[in-house]
Order: structure tokens, then C-alpha cells, then sequence
């Protein structure tokens, strides 16, 4: 029984050590066995794949980009086409005025009434699209919306003040679309006293 024994654990010995060594043969050096790509999809396929989704991708991008263009500039053109529809009335207003500017009978009176009538109703639509006139007479200078073209020395007004317009500036919603020009008050510079003399009497 003794020797049945030995004879066992010698050859569960044996095979321990035949398995720790086959093991260590088929491990590389530092341990770690190289990873293989799986066998249904090797790497060059998947390259591939990749390849072939990033060109879709970019295909479709730029062709995104180009419709996009396209419709912008499309709105673009005809952004201005409802403005250009309610200008017409005044149109046909100043061709009605040049036709009676032209006759005979037409007064210089009526002919001024009928521009101002025109002038009206064109500033009118202007501020009903959202132009404001600028107001700026008897105001503080403000140089973003204002150029100052000329000073004028004055001592009745406060220094910087807006004493005359040269021409009207505009703001369309809250964009200074142009600038007034104008000319504003300069604080006299006080001249200096002269220095008393004295009489030398003799």
C-alpha cells in the first residue's frame, strides 16, 4: 500500500510540474501574452470600416454646409423684397407730384403741402421698420453718436453742449447706423488780468 502510494504522488508530481512548465514556455518574456485580433473580423477590415464611415460623414457634412449657404444667401435676396413692397405707394405718391410739379396750374404752395405729404409718409414706414431720429440739440455731446465738426465758444451753456446740427444721425432698432454731425459749445477760456499799475506821483 506504501509503495502504491509513493508511486501515485510521484506521478501527480510529474504532471504538476510537466503542466508548470509547458505554461511557462508559451508566455513570453514579462509575463503578459500578446493580445490576437478575433478570427471573424481581422483589423484591416475594421480599418477599413472606419475609413469608410469618417468619408460618409464628411460627405455629408460638407454638403450640409452648402445647402446651408444656399438657403442663406436665397433669404438674404429676398429679405428686402417686403420692404420694397411697402415703398411702392410712396412711389407712385412722388410720381404723381413730379406730374403735377410739371403742370402749369400747380402753386408753389400746393407743391410744398404735397412734398411734405411725401416726406411724412416715407418717414412714417422708416420708423415703423424701426429707424429712430436722432435728437440731439440742447443735449450733452455723445461721441458714440455723435461727430463733433465744430466748437464754438460759450458761456450761457454748459460746456459740451449740442448747439447746432449739421446733419441728422439715425439708429435702426438700437444700432447707430449713422452718426449726427454737429457742433458743440466750448467753455470760454477766462483771459488773464492784467496787473494793476500804480501812479507815481511827483
Amino acid at each position: 500500500m506504501k509503495q502504491k502510494s509513493k508511486g501515485t504522488e510521484q506521478f501527480t508530481e510529474d504532471t504538476s510540474t510537466a503542466s508548470l512548465s509547458s505554461t511557462e514556455e508559451q508566455q513570453p518574456q514579462g509575463g503578459v501574452l500578446p493580445r490576437t485580433p478575433p478570427h471573424d473580423q481581422p483589423i484591416e477590415q475594421k480599418l477599413a470600416e472606419m475609413k469608410d464611415m469618417l468619408q460618409r460623414t464628411h460627405a455629408d457634412f460638407v454638403n450640409y454646409k452648402k445647402r446651408a449657404e444656399a438657403d442663406w444667401e436665397k433669404a438674404r435676396q429676398f429679405a428686402s423684397v417686403d420692404i420694397v413692397e411697402k415703398l411702392l405707394p410712396i412711389l407712385d405718391s412722388f410720381a404723381l407730384a413730379v406730374a403735377s410739379a410739371k403742370k402749369q396750374e400747380t402753386s408753389k404752395e400746393e407743391l410744398t403741402k404735397g412734398m411734405e405729404q411725401l416726406y411724412a409718409q416715407f418717414s412714417t414706414l422708416l420708423e415703423k421698420e424701426g429707424l429712430k431720429k436722432m435728437v440731439c440739440v440742447k443735449k450733452p455731446f455723445d461721441p458714440y453718436r455723435q461727430e463733433a465738426l465744430m466748437t464754438e465758444e460759450r458761456s450761457d451753456v454748459q460746456d459740451g453742449t449740442v448747439l447746432e446740427e449739421f446733419q441728422c444721425g439715425y439708429q435702426f432698432k438700437d444700432k447707430v447706423i449713422r452718426h449726427a454731425k454737429v457742433k458743440i459749445a466750448k467753455a470760454k477760456t477766462q483771459e488773464p488780468k492784467q496787473p494793476e499799475t500804480m501812479e507815481v506821483r511827483k
